[in-house]
C-alpha cells in the first residue's frame, strides 16, 4: 500500500472525533453536512490541520515516487479531502492530481 494512502486512511478514521461539526456522510455522497456550524476556532483548527496534512502528504508522495510505489488512493477518500479542503480554502490538487 502506498504511503499517501496509509496517511489518508489514518486521518480519515480519526477525523470525526476531532471535527464533529463536519460529517461527510455517506462517503460516496456529494454533500458534506455541517452540523450547528463551527466556531471560528474550530474552523481555523481544521484549516491548520489540513494545511499540515497537505505538507505531510506531499512528502509521502515524494517518498512513494522515490520507492516506486504507485498511486493507490481511494477515490471516495480523496473526494472527502477535496470537499473539506475546499470548505476551508486549502488546495489539495497538488497532492491528488492524476
Amino acid at each position: 500500500m502506498c504511503t499517501v494512502s496509509q496517511i489518508a486512511d489514518g486521518w480519515t478514521l480519526r477525523n470525526p472525533q476531532y471535527h464533529q461539526w463536519v460529517t461527510p456522510e455517506p462517503v460516496t455522497s456529494t454533500i458534506t453536512y455541517i452540523h450547528d456550524g463551527p466556531t471560528r476556532a474550530e474552523f481555523e483548527a481544521l484549516k491548520q490541520e489540513l494545511q499540515e496534512l497537505k505538507v505531510l502528504l506531499l512528502a509521502a508522495k515524494r517518498y512513494d515516487e522515490a520507492t516506486g510505489q504507485k498511486d493507490c488512493e481511494d477515490v471516495d477518500k480523496v473526494a472527502i479531502f477535496k470537499k473539506l479542503a475546499k470548505l476551508v480554502e486549502v488546495d489539495f490538487d497538488e497532492v491528488f492530481r492524476k
